[in-house]
């Protein structure tokens, strides 16, 4: 398999030199899982028997969600086969997640959000199924706003302060301001916040 590292096209020039863990004014955002870098590859073998990576998901793998999902009904459409298996259970996963994301702020109780790209996103349902099991806000670029480099969340009593954002969407889609940006899902100033 070939290796992708630094010469993925999804390392972007703004993110050059920036830490898995960015500082947000007194909140962090969370860039890979919280819990370990997370990677998606996918692979073709070729005809030549060479195994060749044909995309790579370095800036938000998909997939955790519908893991999460498919653990979760497999027992009750197969339990016979579950069992047999002795597969191991994952059901405390969420809460470590959960815990290593709000770790990565100083904030006592934090308020964490998962950004989503919003229902035209291809992994929506990825990431509305693991906002639910992580118990945090589901947001997309509309719901939050960049004010004096802070990221704030939009709600109905006003702007309350986002502490840490667990991003799932492709680097190029996360601010409109930056010259490669492609869309309008992203959130204005988010990598200078």
């Amino acid at each position: 398999v070939t290796h992708v590292g630094f010469e993925s096209t999804a390392i972007q020039n703004p993110c050059a030199g920036v830490s898995s863990s960015l500082d947000i004014a007194g909140g962090a955002l969370a860039y890979a899982a919280g819990v370990g870098a997370a990677n998606a590859v996918d692979v073709a073998l070729g005809v030549d028997g060479v195994w060749s990576v044909v995309q790579d998901l370095t800036d938000a793998p998909p997939g955790l969600g519908y893991a999460l999902l498919d653990r979760s009904v497999m027992p009750r459409v197969v339990p016979d086969l579950i069992a047999r298996h002795d597969v191991a259970s994952i059901a405390r996963y969420a809460g470590a997640m959960r815990r290593a994301l709000a770790s990565s702020s100083a904030v006592d109780s934090p308020r964490i959000v998962l950004f989503s790209g919003g229902l035209d996103h291809p992994s929506y349902v990825d990431h509305s199924y693991l906002a639910v099991q992580l118990g945090v806000h589901l947001v997309e670029g509309a719901d939050l706003v960049v004010r004096q480099r802070r990221v704030w969340l939009r709600t109905l009593d006003g702007l309350e302060p986002v502490d840490v954002l667990y991003r799932r969407l492709e680097d190029p889609t996360i601010d409109p301001l930056e010259i490669a940006a492609h869309g309008s899902v992203g959130v204005p100033g988010l990598l200078q916040s």
